[in-house]
């Protein structure tokens, strides 16, 4: 089996100014549509950001407040 997953930082390596553009976006759901699993990893605290954006439809696990957070949206949102 072989498991094709991109996991991403979200301040500075997702965001520019704060924000996830819609070329970003874009880009992650054609990944996501390819079959990847896509992982995002941010030191944020989880309910400053999740209301902001598709992450719960994009991302299918956050780990999020430096580690002690972990969510898989479509199981736990």
């Amino acid at each position: 089996m072989h498991l094709m997953t991109l996991a991403c930082d979200l301040d500075g390596t997702l965001t520019e100014h704060g924000a996830i553009d819609s070329a970003t976006w874009a880009q992650l759901g054609r990944a996501k549509t390819a079959g990847w699993r896509l992982i995002l990893v941010t030191g944020r605290l989880f309910d400053t950001f999740i209301s902001t954006g598709p992450f719960a439809e994009t991302f299918d696990a956050i780990v999020a407040e430096d580690g002690a957070v972990v969510c898989f949206p479509h199981r736990d949102i």
